[in-house]
């Protein structure tokens, strides 16, 4: 089975997890670690010494990934006031979309340039890039700032 294909099924399935985990543990807090994780297996893909191991990563890569969309939104509704939410849910798809895109695009001349290794690598600190930014500027939740969480 494609990589590919193992991806998306476990990215579908993780949708189902991350939702309810995201009321548990907070949506921030999943963002946050899995943009972290996807960066990660990004660059551990890299360095999948067989077709087996890179399987693996992608089927893990896949379940991280869920754990944006399950509850972006839901954390975007949390967060702004219902005129603000409609014009951030826009942004949000267009962008998602914008980085898909990009993602594929980059990664492609990449590896025309430095083969599979130097695709995944540059996908992957482009990922952590993403999510360090996504980490700085998000808006500051001043409930839970009080208790102090980092994660």
């Amino acid at each position: 089975m494609a990589p590919n294909v193992k991806r998306q099924q476990a990215l579908a399935f993780s949708l189902l997890v991350f939702g309810p985990l995201s009321d548990a543990i907070g949506r921030e807090r999943i963002m946050r670690i899995t943009l972290l994780l996807s960066g990660l297996c990004s660059l551990a893909l890299a360095f999948a010494p067989t077709f087996e191991m890179l399987l693996a990563l992608r089927l893990l890569q896949g379940f991280v990934l869920g754990g944006l969309p399950a509850v972006a939104i839901a954390w975007m509704g949390d967060e702004f006031n219902k005129t603000a939410l409609l014009s951030t849910v826009g942004l949000y798809i267009g962008a998602n979309s914008l980085g898909g895109i990009s993602g594929r695009v980059v990664g492609g001349a990449a590896s025309d340039i430095g083969g599979p290794t130097a695709a995944f690598l540059t996908v992957g600190v482009l990922t952590l890039v993403g999510g360090a930014v996504f980490w700085l500027m998000r808006p500051i939740n001043w409930r839970r700032a009080a208790w102090g969480w980092c994660f």
